[in-house]
């Protein structure tokens, strides 16, 4: 296709260690098995909604809703986009994304809007009744955590049912992928930074994750507006999930501890806060007998989370 003269608008958030980290809850130490989500999606089209942030978590949204109450109506993308007042000028952090969609995001309207962001903020003043805040209110989110890893954004995507946000840098070639939706290397113009929602993803026979991306081009781009990147060719600048209930997190990364395991408390505050990690295989195991050395690194963990460790201590890693 010739190359769309779209907006990007997304900025890399700044540093901020108050950040949940995806590894805090044991999402880098489990194994990346694959996942795929069979939701019926909508293509949302940045000319249609001025900015590629609001597209991205709009969708990863729409999937959750889907998934957790049989909604069949998309969420509202100038919603997201009316209610940013960080960065007038400029563009989106994803943190100001995750931040809105934690508040909540209602179903798309009559009000959905063409033109500029002026005009969706319009909008969205002109249009936030009583009745909008709340229903935004019940599809709220508890908070975000950030990924630094493709097996941490995989997991994330698994745990999550598809809430991630990832941002890449764009260049010209992205204009002209193909049908088959697969990227190449960064080759052209920089163009600016993209948002992009992680739908599913895939192992291939060398281990290579390949994950397939919803993009914000419409259904005209791509394999139908969606993209494929690969773990050992492409790289993010920033990725975030937005989770809903940290209980069903941890119960899928640790598929093995049932609901109603009179310890299922105790693992989950564990895990949250990065004390327990689990196996590579994904699994807890919650039978099976405390080994000397599984013990001294619980101690270790728990004395270096309350900051207990002598400076001169060395870091032997977590399990």
């Amino acid at each position: 296709m010739e190359s769309p003269k779209f907006f990007t608008g997304a900025l890399p958030s700044p540093p901020d260690e108050r950040d949940y980290k995806f590894a805090d809850i044991g999402g880098a130490a489990v194994s990346v098995t694959p996942y795929h989500s069979d939701v019926h999606d909508v293509i949302f089209n940045q000319l249609q909604s001025s900015q590629c942030g609001p597209c991205a978590i709009a969708a990863a949204r729409y999937e959750t809703e889907n998934r957790q109450n049989g909604n069949v109506e998309p969420l509202s993308h100038t919603y997201v986009y009316g209610s940013d007042y960080e960065n007038d000028g400029e563009g989106m952090y994803l943190r100001t994304v995750m931040k809105i969609a934690q508040a909540g995001i209602p179903y798309a309207t009559s009000w959905e809007s063409w033109g500029s962001k002026g005009d969706c903020r319009g909008l969205v003043r002109h249009n936030m009744t009583d009745e909008l805040k709340e229903q935004a209110h019940r599809l709220r989110g508890t908070s975000y955590y950030s990924c630094g890893t493709w097996n941490e954004v995989a997991n994330a995507v698994r745990a999550t049912n598809g809430s991630v946000v990832i941002l890449v840098r764009l260049y010209s070639n992205w204009y002209s992928v193909g049908k088959d939706g697969v990227v190449g290397a960064n080759t052209g113009a920089y163009i600016g930074n993209h948002f992009l929602r992680v739908k599913d993803y895939e192992i291939m026979d060398n281990g290579v994750i390949k994950f397939r991306c919803q993009n914000s081009y419409g259904v005209l781009w791509g394999d139908n507006g969606y993209c494929y990147l690969y773990s050992d060719k492409h790289t993010f600048l920033e990725a975030m999930c937005l989770v809903d209930n940290i209980n069903e997190v941890v119960r899928k990364l640790f598929e093995d501890v049932e609901m109603d395991r009179w310890s299922r408390t105790a693992i989950e505050y564990f895990a949250k806060h990065g004390l327990v990690a689990g196996f590579p295989d994904g699994t807890f195991r919650p039978e099976e007998p405390l080994t000397r050395e599984q013990g001294m690194q619980l101690a270790y963990n728990v004395l270096k989370k309350v900051g207990k460790l002598d400076e001169n201590t060395s870091d032997s890693g977590s399990r």
